[in-house]
This record gives structure tokens, C-alpha cells and sequence, in this order.
């Protein structure tokens, strides 16, 4: 072994005393330090490693790593599990309304759609000129082309309830129609009518 990997030497043949160490340190026998001294004694263990010109280029152990806790662990296992998909079955088992009454309700709704969408004063001239549902499904509630009653035609969609471009499809596909004024009435006469202000002369 070379000289420079050796520890310098003093008179008396026992090594230098380490920096932070008192020369008393040094007249007492060598004893081992045990793993538990070490962890009480870092400073002077660092201290020790620093001062050796071998050691101080080497570096400080690194840390134990801790164990996963047994948190981490159940924490790893549940993303690692795959998510349960949601059931497609519907959530009510009710039976659907009657074919007659979804159309209506088509209807109706179609038509104060276009009392709007085809009125200038509320949407200007060009939007009620171009006007277009925005239902544009089957009455029945299915997407096109329905399984059922096939597709519709384009000026299905352009015109008011009260139009014969709306009606005839629906009678060709032999669909139950219902008037839209029919509709009108008939919801009129469904609706309570308004509370009246009690009267100051006949008190209730």
C-alpha cells in the first residue's frame, strides 16, 4: 500500500487525534463502536469521515430508505385495481309513455319553438327566414333515421305544427296526430285558473 493511503503516524506510533476530538480522547483504549453508538454519535462520525483525506472523498452513507407503509401499500393496491364500470341497465324500470302522448308533447313543443325562432321582432329577419328546429329527431324520441318510422324530410324541420309539411309525414308514417289548436285548447282548459284579489265589499 502507498504512503499516501496511509494514516500519518506520531512519535508514538498511535494515530492523530481527529478534528473535534480532545487529546484525552486519544489515551483511551480502542473499543468498536456499536450500531447504536453510531446513530447517538453522528456528528463525531461525520467529523471523523471528514477528516481521513480517503474517506472524505468517498462521502457520507446514504440514508436507509424507510419501508412503505402498509397505507402506501393499500393505496398502490386500489389504483392498480380497475374501476367499475357504471351499469348500463335504466334506472327506473317504468314502462315508456304512450306513443300518442310523446308526439304530442313533440308537437307542442315544436311549436312554441317556431312562435319563437319564426318570429322577426324576436330574432331578427335573417334568423326567422332561416329558421330550423333544433328537435330534429323522431317525435317518438328516437334518433334518425328511427328504427321505427324511417327519416324525415328537411322542411320537416322548417315549419310550425300548423303546417301541412308536418302533419302529412307524420299521417303518411301513420303516426296519431293530434292538432296543434286541439293541443292548445285542451292544455288551456288543464291549467287552474289564476287566484282573484278578494273582494273589500264581500270579505270571505
Amino acid at each position: 500500500m502507498s504512503e499516501k493511503h496511509l494514516p500519518t503516524m506520531g512519535r508514538t506510533g498511535a494515530p492523530p487525534v481527529p478534528a473535534g476530538a480532545s487529546p484525552a480522547d486519544s489515551n483511551r483504549p480502542f473499543q468498536l463502536w456499536t450500531s447504536d453508538d453510531i446513530i447517538h454519535n453522528q456528528p463525531k462520525v461525520e467529523a471523523a469521515i471528514q477528516s481521513d483525506p480517503f474517506l472524505s472523498q468517498i462521502g457520507l452513507p446514504p440514508e436507509p430508505t424507510p419501508a412503505p407503509s402498509c397505507r402506501n401499500r393499500r393505496e398502490e393496491a386500489q389504483i392498480s385495481e380497475p374501476l367499475s364500470e357504471p351499469s348500463s341497465e335504466p334506472l327506473s324500470s317504468s314502462p315508456p309513455e304512450p306513443l300518442e302522448q310523446r308526439i304530442n308533447k313533440y308537437t307542442l313543443a315544436r311549436h312554441h319553438e317556431a312562435f319563437v325562432g319564426k318570429d322577426p321582432t324576436k330574432v331578427g329577419h335573417a334568423a326567422a327566414y332561416n329558421f330550423r328546429s333544433a328537435m330534429e329527431h323522431c317525435p317518438c324520441g328516437n334518433h334518425l333515421p328511427c328504427p321505427e318510422h324511417g327519416d324525415f324530410p328537411r322542411r320537416f324541420f322548417e315549419v310550425s305544427p300548423d303546417h301541412a309539411d308536418y302533419f302529412e309525414p307524420l299521417q303518411k308514417k301513420n303516426l296519431p296526430f293530434t292538432p296543434i289548436h286541439e293541443l292548445l285548447t285542451n292544455k288551456q282548459s288543464q291549467t287552474p285558473p289564476p287566484l282573484k284579489a278578494p273582494d273589500e265589499n264581500h270579505p270571505l
